[in-house]
């Protein structure tokens, strides 16, 4: 069956695995017990997949050379034998004539055995969870561990994913090997050389997201044909900017006629028409053939480096950015992080589509894969004298501008940032203002509350840029710095920082720098700030001379004005 070839990149592992442990069988009578339950652990299934586990024979434990061994090998429910005109009876003795065909079999292993199964597994697993283990209680012996695919999209008879051999003396733990086609789904970060599962940016900020399917060589050697079909969906927040690159790693580009771009509805039906707004779409972007672009032999391939399996990797980019629907991040980090979602985050999903069955037809699916991308809010408030419920203040207009490092590393002002109103939702990012050189102003109202939305990891100085009426000092500028923080993948839980300091004057006192809550995380009110305006004599900036040189003036008039009196008097006494 043209289906069964992909195992042939099985056999010699399988063949191995049986070379290695034959030679450990232990005879009758030396210390042997008999067989009895154990437990089977599958660690890291593909989530959704079912495992069959088929018996191939049943032992006792033994010990050889001072280790535990399977001794009095017998024929399992599930294999009669390599001849199928002679099956073999469950509970018959393996003579060692099928021991010396396996390891003399090679490459041709893999598919005699599964050939000679018979009857229904003696255990199934799943459907597997994902970041969760599977479980099963087996007799001591030799089983074959069979991958079916999906429980909602099962591998087609005869037409197995993958296959581990393991032995079972005691409480047994393995790894699969995934070989079935995969899509990771990940999103540039402010660093344009990474990318992760997620990522903080501005909005309007251009970036990337990335799709990579892997296409394992076992699986792909079977195939005369080989469709793949990359599917994304983003939430409204986020907007397609284009820029399509479709590339085979250790391989060539496919040029846009390789392959098919198509707007969709978010169950991916065509449209018929392209969308007048690219925010929130779907698509599709398929490849009919894949050999058109490898070949028919020599492919480029990857080596996972934690399984040794070999892939055929394709990997598509596209631009994107946040729009002024965004979800601005509102539960914030707390010790642990925060886990980002629909209500806190911006999501895009990504899977793909790939020929199933090389006899047929059948398209297989992955699963969805989800990434986030986050923005933040910096949500101040101004208060007069002291922090106080009772002393919000109106009246001070605060702007925000990009922060720069002058030729002596100190942080500077540079360019004002414009903000616009969205209906309902506040100020929301627009652009950094290149040209009038004047950002936009939010004042706060009788609540003292001013709130920028839309910033992304970065450096920003907050600078009050007109002083509430009634005799108050303008507050010192603000370096504020974002740092995206600690990503857990799994999870998709992000830990952001926010760190604030007075820049400007040096005469702030530490009393006043705690009222930025520094070092404070991203908590529920986003960069949260307090910011205090004082009356009375205003606090000499860096580099001025301030007050002090008024007092030494004055001081010195009147000390001048006494000593005029002084020799006025004397002079008058001597005339």
């Amino acid at each position: 069956m043209k289906s069964m070839k992909k195992f042939l990149a099985l056999a010699l592992a399988l063949a191995l695995c049986f070379a290695m442990a034959i030679p450990a069988m232990a005879t009758e009578g030396e210390n042997v017990a008999a067989a009895k339950t154990q437990t089977l652990t599958l660690e890291n299934p593909t989530p959704g997949h079912t495992y069959s586990v088929y018996q191939i024979f049943t032992g006792d434990v033994g010990e050889k050379d001072g280790k535990d061994a399977l001794a009095n090998i017998k024929y399992g429910v599930n294999f009669g034998g390599f001849d199928a005109d002679a099956l073999q009876s469950v509970g018959t003795a393996v003579d060692s004539s099928v021991t010396d065909a396996i390891l003399g079999a090679g490459e041709g292993f893999a598919n005699d055995l599964l050939r000679a199964l018979r009857g229904d597994a003696y255990q199934t697993m799943g459907p597997a969870e994902d970041g969760s283990s599977l479980t099963v209680e087996v007799e001591t012996g030799y089983y074959l561990i069979v991958d079916n695919g999906r429980e909602n999209d099962p591998a087609p008879e005869g037409d197995k994913l993958s296959a581990l051999m393991v032995q079972i003396i005691g409480d047994t733990s393995v790894k699969t090997k995934t070989t079935d086609t995969t899509m990771d789904k990940t999103v540039q970060t402010v660093n344009p050389d990474e990318f992760t599962d997620d990522a903080g940016h501005t909005i309007g900020e251009v970036f990337q997201f990335k799709l990579e399917a892997k296409i394992p060589v076992a699986q792909l050697s079977s195939f005369d044909k080989y469709m793949i079909r990359f599917k994304d969906t983003m939430s409204d927040g986020l907007t397609y900017a284009g820029n399509i690159n479709v590339q085979v790693v250790n391989g060539s580009e496919i040029p846009a006629d390789g392959y098919k771009f198509q707007y969709t509805d978010n169950t991916y039906n065509a449209l018929e028409e392209e969308p007048e707004s690219k925010a929130g779409v779907s698509f599709t972007v398929k490849i009919e053939n894949l050999f058109d672009f490898i070949g028919e032999k020599d492919w480029p391939t990857v080596t996972d480096e934690e399984t040794g399996l070999e892939y055929v990797k394709v990997v598509l980019t596209y631009d994107a950015y946040l729009n002024e629907n965004a979800i601005v991040m509102g539960s914030g980090t707390d010790e642990n992080g925060t886990g980002l979602n629909d209500n806190n985050a911006n999501k895009n999903t990504g899977s793909l589509d790939f020929t199933r069955n090389p006899d047929d037809e059948g398209i297989g699916s992955t699963t969805p894969d989800e990434s986030y991308v986050f923005t933040l809010k910096i949500d101040g408030t101004k208060y007069k004298d002291a922090i106080s419920d009772d002393n919000l203040l109106a009246g001070a207009g605060f702007t925000l501008y990009t922060a720069e490092q002058d030729e002596n590393s100190k942080w500077v002002k540079g360019k004002p940032i414009l903000f616009k109103e969205v209906d309902g939702k506040g100020m929301f990012y627009d652009k950094v203002d290149d040209e009038a050189g004047k950002g936009t102003e939010i004042t706060t109202g009788t609540e003292g509350k001013f709130v920028f939305n839309g910033l992304g990891p970065g450096n920003y100085i907050l600078s009050e840029t007109t002083v509430p009426e009634g005799g108050y000092n303008r507050s010192a500028d603000i370096l504020i710095t974002v740092t995206a923080g600690e990503k857990d993948p799994a999870t998709h839980t992000i830990t952001c920082t926010v760190t604030k300091k007075y820049i400007g004057n040096e005469d702030v006192t530490d009393e006043d720098a705690d009222k930025l809550n520094d070092n404070a995380p991203v908590a529920g009110d986003g960069a949260a700030i307090q910011v205090v305006n004082k009356t009375g004599t205003l606090l000499p900036s860096t580099g001025g001379i301030g007050t002090t040189i008024f007092y030494a003036v004055g001081a010195a008039l009147v000390v001048g004005a006494g000593i005029l009196l002084f020799v006025k008097k004397r002079m008058g006494s001597k005339g």
